[in-house]
């Protein structure tokens, strides 16, 4: 779309009372059909991986121009780059349950950060269970045939908490956010050397090397600190900036000049350079997984699915890490499908589209019925020839602590809801990805019409959400050790 097209767009959609959005997004429809025209023979291997923390501006094939990704990006030219990525939550817990059941934080209830921090600070054994009321994105790829295995290196992403589900091998016997991807690689190939079973096969591996307190090696940092002293370091960070970055705030580990680090840790810039080092340090492990697969015959033919749970927020906003806003910095993430042969390679997806739809998407191009209580739809007809595809809103909801914040998108904008003041801030985040130029007092029609829009699809979760029991968990030492490693603070 050009320049003056999007604007004529833009401006009829606002200044035209925005007559209509709400059926042009469909968000009112939640789908329960089934797959058409999938194609059931020669199911390939299915590859899912989950970068944990991976926010998409920071990947070159999303416009990035630190040469962060280059493995990434070439997977992304050989196959549907979705542009417009939306995650459920802000942080991993209802994000991940949100991937594996296809509906929002509200429908399944987990939402217990605040559970998981008073855990550790008062070692209340009370962290919320993924119930098995939800068919998993796992149990659906194992009822249309395959065999599931999981690697999983986030301590929330367990098998206490719910989420080993429909999987016939899980293994998080080595989760830490400190866990380096050569780990899970390395779990992964060992089980694939000893598997006997000749069933199709689902993959699902979650890394953490993006995922903070950004500890990656000097090889991957040092080149990014050199672009910025060459650049020169300006964004200084206030007493109060430090004092948030909280369990950040500390000196990366290996061989390094601390006094370099000392000098540059005070400005954004340094926080910035560590936490792209990590997409570098993930890059590279994930460009040793491909050739390794590639050497035992899996690769080639197989689907590829690469995303994240959430982003990472860089005090943009002010704030840092994840889970405390729903800024697009923690909402906005990848999505890359690839399948040769069959997805067209290179095609880019500017539409809206949501984690809450993958599992319909994945059962529609395996001819595998969708569950029927997901909210999310199939993507296939956005990448499909003569496919038709009606717009859909997207949601999100669920930060760690203080007042809930809840996003709805839709037909280009944003809103953001802060619901302890009732305070909205609107966004078109085609024209402002960065979400600096707040329009609301501009457009309070708009406003009120997307305010409607949220409040009717978290009615929608709720009415979902009636009768489900959920459990706790009881945490032992050790767990409680995970969850402050993942900057859970306390005495």
């Amino acid at each position: 779309m050009t320049r003056r097209a999007l604007h004529r767009w833009s401006r009829h959609v606002t200044i035209g009372c925005v007559i209509g959005i709400v059926g042009l997004v469909g968000c009112r429809r939640e789908s329960t059909e089934s797959p058409k025209g999938a194609a059931k023979a020669q199911r390939p291997t299915v590859i899912f991986i989950l970068v944990d923390a991976l926010r998409a501006d920071r990947l070159g094939c999303y416009g990035c121009s630190h040469g962060n990704s280059p493995t990434i990006d070439a997977l992304a030219t050989e196959g549907v780059l979705f542009e417009r990525a939306v995650a459920a939550a802000p942080w991993t817990q209802p994000s991940i349950a949100s991937l594996f059941s296809g509906v929002y934080p509200t429908a399944h209830g987990v939402l217990g950060y605040k559970e998981a921090y008073e855990s550790v600070v008062d070692k209340t054994p009370a962290v919320t269970v993924f119930s098995d009321d939800f068919e998993t994105l796992a149990e659906s790829m194992k009822r249309g045939g395959y065999t599931t295995a999981a690697f999983v290196a986030n301590p929330f992403v367990v098998r206490e908490f719910g989420f080993a589900q429909g999987f016939d091998h899980f293994d998080a016997s080595f989760a830490s956010n400190l866990t380096n991807g050569d780990v899970v690689n390395k779990a992964v190939l060992d089980w694939l050397d000893t598997r006997t079973d000749k069933k199709p096969l689902f993959l699902y591996l979650h890394y953490m090397d993006v995922h903070g307190p950004y500890d990656a090696a000097p090889k991957f940092l040092d080149p990014l600190l050199d672009e910025i002293e060459q650049k020169g370091v300006s964004e200084l960070l206030t007493p109060e900036a430090v004092k948030k970055l909280d369990y950040l705030w500390q000196p990366p580990t290996g061989p390094t000049d601390l006094a370099r680090h000392n000098k540059l840790s005070h400005y954004r810039e340094y926080w910035e350079a560590r936490y792209e080092a990590g997409i570098r340090r993930f890059d590279y492990y994930f460009a040793q997984l491909e050739s390794e697969l590639k050497s035992r015959g899996i690769w080639n033919d197989a689907m590829i699915v690469l995303t994240a749970d959430h982003g990472e927020a860089l005090y943009e906003h002010g704030y840092w890490d994840h889970g405390f806003s729903v800024y697009d910095t923690d909402l906005h993430v990848p999505l890359i499908l690839r399948r040769p042969g069959v997805l067209p390679a290179g095609k880019r997806i500017p539409d809206i589209v949501r984690l809450i739809d993958v599992q319909n998407t994945l059962c529609d191009q395996f001819g595998i019925t969708p569950p029927a209580n997901t909210q999310g739809r199939a993507l296939s007809p956005l990448f499909t020839k003569g496919g038709k595809w009606d717009p859909v809103s997207a949601y999100a909801e669920g930060v760690k602590i203080g007042p809930e914040q809840r996003a709805m998108y839709a037909a280009g904008w944003k809103l953001l809801l802060h619901t302890d003041t009732d305070k909205m801030e609107l966004y078109h985040f085609v024209r402002d990805p960065g979400e600096q130029t707040d329009l609301a007092t501009k457009y309070p029609r708009l406003v009120e019409q997307m305010r409607t829009m949220l409040d009717d699809q978290l009615t929608r979760n709720q009415r979902r959400a009636a009768g489900l029991e959920l459990e706790k968990a009881p945490l032992t030492d050790e767990k409680i050790k995970q969850i402050r490693s993942l900057g859970y603070t306390g005495d």
